[in-house]
């Protein structure tokens, strides 16, 4: 039997799914930075090898029977010898970038990624392509979660400064943080704040920003707007970078910000149409990691019409 393994590991989860060569689902799992017991990780605690290897033991089948294992993503060393019995593991590259292509089944595309990091990337027809972005919270990451989730907090932080400062986010914002920080009844958003925080902390914060934005907060409006925006201009860049302007390509977005956020899409949407007004906005509704695996099938050479039936038929939408 061969089997297919997609380990999604990002900024703040990791999920992980096995099917079979006919695109049975045979284990699915997904953990997040709450699942995670690691100190603080740069590239995000859903990346960290102990919350990626508890991700892959729960969705792989407890005997695992298969004379190929096939694997995009992380595989992590301490799961070797659970894998002992395995003829052959290949690992295979596939990237954020190509789920999303093999979800919406075309080869060529604008994806945006907006999650705990972000980036934008192009492919036209004829193979020529860029990425942009995705070069961290500090650095970069326009429109990202970390970026709404710190302007969350710097919105909450002056707060109580004006009258026109005021914000219903200082309540829920500065609960979660205190929740996050386990300092319990000594906490202090400042000492909080000054010390070295993991970005899925931060990035965990747009959720709210989100939800407040969605009761009409000036304030945290205006944070995911400006998100949508500087999205809008990364994806501007792809735009005239390939010349595709007026090319019918699907504009696919994937990550938590934008398939969470109804504001954060209509508003990348609007600004996106204003300078390639062909472009055709579509949000697949199945988690990523289905993506992957379909790319990996690709790699593989199993990806038929029946395996895209059956692992999409028992995804969840």
């Amino acid at each position: 039997m061969v089997l297919l393994l997609a380990v999604d590991s990002g900024g703040s989860k990791c999920e992980a799914l096995c099917v079979d060569e006919a695109g049975k689902i045979l284990g699915q799992a997904h953990r997040d930075f709450r699942n995670a017991s690691d100190e603080r990780f740069i590239g995000g605690l859903g990346r960290s090898e102990s919350l990626v290897s508890d991700t892959i033991r729960a969705a792989l089948p407890p005997i695992l029977e298969c004379s190929e294992l096939h694997v995009c993503g992380p595989l992590p060393n301490q799961l070797e010898p659970d894998l002992c019995e395995v003829q052959n593991i290949s690992h295979h590259i596939v990237v954020e970038k190509d789920g999303p292509l093999a979800l919406v089944g075309t080869d060529s595309g604008i994806v945006v990624l907006a999650g705990t990091g972000a980036f934008a990337y192009g492919r036209r027809r004829d193979g020529n392509e860029i990425l942009f972005d995705g070069i961290g919270p500090l650095y970069g990451d326009y429109g990202s979660g970390f970026q709404i989730g710190l302007a969350g907090i710097r919105a909450a932080g002056r707060s109580t400064w004006n009258a026109r400062y005021e914000t219903a986010l200082t309540v829920p914002i500065l609960d979660a943080c205190r929740v996050q920080s386990g300092m319990g009844d000594d906490f202090s958003m400042m000492d909080y704040m000054a010390d070295i925080r993991d970005r899925s902390e931060i990035a965990a914060l747009a959720r709210i920003v989100d939800r407040v934005a969605d009761e009409g907060d000036p304030s945290a409006l205006e944070i995911i707007r400006r998100a949508a925006a500087d999205m809008a201009e990364t994806v501007r860049c792809v735009v005239e970078y390939l010349d595709v302007a007026n090319d019918a390509l699907p504009l696919i977005g994937t990550g938590s910000v934008v398939t969470n956020s109804r504001l954060y899409w209509t508003e990348l949407d609007k600004q996106v149409r204003s300078f390639a007004p062909k472009l055709k906005p579509t949000l697949p509704k199945v988690p990523a990691v289905f993506g992957l695996c379909l790319a990996l099938a690709d790699r593989v050479g199993v990806n038929s019409p029946e395996f895209r039936s059956n692992l999409l038929a028992n995804s969840p939408s």
